[in-house]
Protein backbone atom coordinates (compact mmCIF):
# COMPACT_ATOMS: atom_id res chain seq x y z
CA UNK A 1 0.00 0.00 0.00
CA UNK A 2 2.86 2.37 0.80
CA UNK A 3 4.36 1.76 -2.65
CA UNK A 4 1.07 2.63 -4.33
CA UNK A 5 0.84 5.86 -2.33
CA UNK A 6 4.42 6.78 -3.22
CA UNK A 7 3.86 6.10 -6.92
CA UNK A 8 0.64 8.13 -6.90
CA UNK A 9 2.38 10.99 -5.09
CA UNK A 10 5.27 11.14 -7.56
CA UNK A 11 2.92 10.87 -10.55
CA UNK A 12 0.95 13.85 -9.23
CA UNK A 13 4.17 15.82 -8.67
CA UNK A 14 5.32 15.03 -12.24
CA UNK A 15 1.91 16.02 -13.60
CA UNK A 16 2.07 19.33 -11.69
CA UNK A 17 5.55 20.06 -13.08
CA UNK A 18 4.39 19.31 -16.62
CA UNK A 19 1.35 21.53 -16.08
CA UNK A 20 3.53 24.37 -14.83
CA UNK A 21 5.86 24.04 -17.80
CA UNK A 22 2.91 23.92 -20.21
CA UNK A 23 1.31 27.04 -18.73
CA UNK A 24 4.53 29.07 -18.69
CA UNK A 25 6.13 28.16 -22.01
CA UNK A 26 6.85 31.17 -24.15
CA UNK A 27 6.36 33.65 -21.31
CA UNK A 28 9.02 35.46 -19.26
CA UNK A 29 9.80 33.76 -15.96
CA UNK A 30 10.35 36.96 -13.95
CA UNK A 31 6.73 37.79 -13.03
CA UNK A 32 6.05 34.15 -12.15
CA UNK A 33 8.73 34.02 -9.44
CA UNK A 34 6.76 36.37 -7.16
CA UNK A 35 3.58 34.35 -7.63
CA UNK A 36 5.47 31.15 -6.85
CA UNK A 37 6.92 32.65 -3.68
CA UNK A 38 3.49 33.76 -2.47
CA UNK A 39 1.98 30.33 -3.14
CA UNK A 40 4.95 28.60 -1.51
CA UNK A 41 4.70 30.81 1.58
CA UNK A 42 0.97 30.10 1.83
CA UNK A 43 1.54 26.33 1.63
CA UNK A 44 4.32 26.46 4.24
CA UNK A 45 2.19 28.53 6.63
CA UNK A 46 -0.83 26.24 6.33
CA UNK A 47 1.33 23.16 6.86
CA UNK A 48 2.92 24.81 9.90
CA UNK A 49 -0.54 25.61 11.27
CA UNK A 50 -1.79 22.05 10.80
CA UNK A 51 1.43 20.57 12.26
CA UNK A 52 0.76 22.36 15.55
CA UNK A 53 -2.03 19.87 16.32
CA UNK A 54 -2.12 16.12 16.78
CA UNK A 55 -4.69 13.37 16.35
CA UNK A 56 -8.32 14.45 16.14
CA UNK A 57 -7.41 18.14 16.32
CA UNK A 58 -5.05 17.75 13.34
CA UNK A 59 -7.84 16.24 11.26
CA UNK A 60 -10.14 19.10 12.20
CA UNK A 61 -7.42 21.65 11.38
CA UNK A 62 -6.87 19.99 8.00
CA UNK A 63 -10.61 20.11 7.24
CA UNK A 64 -10.71 23.75 8.31
CA UNK A 65 -7.75 24.78 6.13
CA UNK A 66 -9.00 22.89 3.08
CA UNK A 67 -12.54 24.23 3.46
CA UNK A 68 -11.30 27.79 3.86
CA UNK A 69 -9.14 27.43 0.75
CA UNK A 70 -12.08 26.02 -1.22
CA UNK A 71 -14.27 28.89 0.03
CA UNK A 72 -11.66 31.36 -1.20
CA UNK A 73 -11.57 29.76 -4.66
CA UNK A 74 -15.38 29.52 -4.90
CA UNK A 75 -15.76 33.13 -3.80
CA UNK A 76 -13.23 34.28 -6.38
CA UNK A 77 -15.07 32.32 -9.09
CA UNK A 78 -18.38 33.89 -8.07
CA UNK A 79 -16.92 37.40 -8.11
CA UNK A 80 -15.34 36.73 -11.51
CA UNK A 81 -18.63 35.57 -13.03
CA UNK A 82 -20.56 38.46 -11.52
CA UNK A 83 -18.00 40.97 -12.83
CA UNK A 84 -18.26 39.45 -16.31
CA UNK A 85 -22.04 39.80 -16.15
CA UNK A 86 -21.79 43.35 -14.84
CA UNK A 87 -19.61 44.54 -17.71
CA UNK A 88 -21.58 42.72 -20.40
CA UNK A 89 -19.13 39.90 -21.16
CA UNK A 90 -21.08 37.15 -19.43
CA UNK A 91 -22.25 33.96 -21.04
CA UNK A 92 -25.90 32.88 -21.07
CA UNK A 93 -25.30 30.44 -18.20
CA UNK A 94 -23.17 32.91 -16.19
CA UNK A 95 -25.91 33.52 -13.64
CA UNK A 96 -26.20 29.79 -12.98
CA UNK A 97 -22.42 29.44 -12.61
CA UNK A 98 -22.27 32.43 -10.25
CA UNK A 99 -25.14 31.01 -8.19
CA UNK A 100 -23.42 27.63 -7.93
CA UNK A 101 -20.16 29.30 -6.90
CA UNK A 102 -21.98 31.33 -4.24
CA UNK A 103 -23.62 28.16 -2.94
CA UNK A 104 -20.28 26.34 -2.82
CA UNK A 105 -18.76 29.33 -1.03
CA UNK A 106 -21.52 29.28 1.60
CA UNK A 107 -21.18 25.53 2.15
CA UNK A 108 -17.39 25.51 2.39
CA UNK A 109 -17.28 28.63 4.59
CA UNK A 110 -19.82 26.97 6.90
CA UNK A 111 -17.68 23.83 7.08
CA UNK A 112 -14.60 25.92 7.84
CA UNK A 113 -16.44 27.81 10.59
CA UNK A 114 -17.83 24.59 12.07
CA UNK A 115 -14.34 23.07 12.01
CA UNK A 116 -12.90 26.11 13.77
CA UNK A 117 -15.52 25.85 16.53
CA UNK A 118 -14.86 22.10 16.88
CA UNK A 119 -11.11 22.69 16.88
CA UNK A 120 -11.38 25.25 19.68
CA UNK A 121 -13.71 23.08 21.76
CA UNK A 122 -11.82 19.77 21.34
CA UNK A 123 -10.16 18.53 24.50
CA UNK A 124 -6.40 18.17 24.49
CA UNK A 125 -5.42 14.65 25.53
CA UNK A 126 -1.80 14.32 26.57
Amino acid sequence: MQAAKAVTFWLLIALAIVGLWWSMRGQPIGPRIGEGLVIGAFVVLTQWFVARFSGYRRRMATVMVNSALFAFVAGAAAVWELQLLRFGYGRPNGVIEASMAIGLFAISASIAGWSLVRLRSAKVVR
